[in-house]
C-alpha cells in the first residue's frame, strides 16, 4: 500500500481501499502466521487478519472535494488509523465483522468537524471517530472557487479473514 500525506485525495483513499484490499494483521508475530494469516501452535494468541473494503461513499455537497472524482484523503496515513482501531477490536473479538459507516464535514479550512463512525462494535466506532477528528483535507471550493464546507459519507466493510 502506498504511503500518503495529509491533505491528499478522498477518492484516492476510496480507490486504494477498494482495489488495494487493505489487510489488517493483528496479533502474533507475522513470521509465525500460518495459511490465511491464522496463528500456528507457536503463536496461540494470534487473531485472524482483517480486511477493510470500500462498500460505498458519497459527497452530500457539490464542491471541489468529491469521493468519485479523485479529491480524497491520503490512503496510507489515515487508513493506518482505521486499521489500528479494527486491529484492537479483533484482539478482543476475532470474529468481528460488518459495515463501518463514516460521516464527516470538511470545513472551509480543510479540517474535519462532526465526525461519526458507527460499525460492528462501539469500540471500533469510537476509535475511528477519534481518528477522523485529526484528518486534514484540501480546502473545498464551491462552483465560484470560494472556500466552503463539504459533507461526506463512506461505508467500509470489515471482515476478519
Amino acid at each position: 500500500m502506498a504511503r500518503a500525506r495529509p491533505g491528499g485525495d478522498l477518492a484516492d483513499l476510496a480507490e486504494q481501499i477498494d482495489h488495494g484490499g487493505a489487510v489488517v494483521r493483528a496479533g502474533g508475530i507475522h513470521g509465525d502466521l500460518g495459511p490465511g494469516g491464522v496463528g500456528t501452535a507457536a503463536d496461540p494468541v494470534a487473531t485472524p487478519p482483517g480486511r477493510i473494503a470500500l462498500a460505498g461513499g458519497r459527497a452530500a455537497d457539490a464542491t471541489s472535494l468529491d469521493v468519485d472524482g479523485g479529491q480524497a484523503q491520503g490512503h496510507g496515513v489515515y487508513m493506518a488509523g482505521i486499521k489500528r482501531c479494527y486491529k484492537g477490536a479483533l484482539k478482543t473479538d476475532p470474529t468481528l465483522r460488518g459495515q463501518l459507516a463514516l460521516g464527516f464535514t470538511v470545513t472551509e479550512h480543510g479540517r474535519v468537524t462532526a465526525p461519526t463512525a458507527t460499525g460492528p462494535s462501539d469500540e471500533v466506532g469510537t476509535c475511528v471517530a477519534a481518528q477522523l477528528r485529526t484528518w486534514l483535507f484540501p480546502v473545498p471550493k464551491d462552483d465560484d472557487g470560494e472556500p466552503t464546507s463539504a459533507s461526506f459519507t463512506l461505508e467500509l466493510q470489515l471482515a476478519p479473514g
